[in-house]
């Protein structure tokens, strides 16, 4: 029974680190929409170093972080950033035909 508590605490710990990232997420998306572009960045790298205990391949905040960095890296013409989020994205199973369309 110990065990399984164990594991009950591990998955809620995990579950409130995932709801926590979603609304930092949130904000960085809202961030992001209004042009603040320097604090978007720092909020989607905290969901992104949120996501770097947990697997981050089945973290959806994290891969959409990765895509909004490559996005915003993109529009600011810094093409080492964009890249290196585009490549992690990619990685992380998002579809690098539609990223390079967006």
């Amino acid at each position: 029974m110990g065990q399984l508590a164990g594991n009950e605490s591990e998955s809620d710990g995990s579950n409130g680190r995932k709801a926590a990232a979603s609304i930092i997420f949130a904000r960085a998306t809202r961030l992001y929409r209004e042009g603040e572009l320097d604090r978007a960045i720092e909020l989607f790298d905290e969901v992104i170093a949120m996501a770097a205990d947990d697997d981050s391949e089945r973290d959806v905040a994290c891969v959409a972080a990765h895509i909004s960095l490559y996005k915003i890296h993109r529009s600011l013409n810094h093409e080492l950033e964009a890249g290196e989020h585009f490549n992690k994205a990619v990685s992380l199973g998002a579809s690098a035909r539609r990223l390079k369309d967006s």
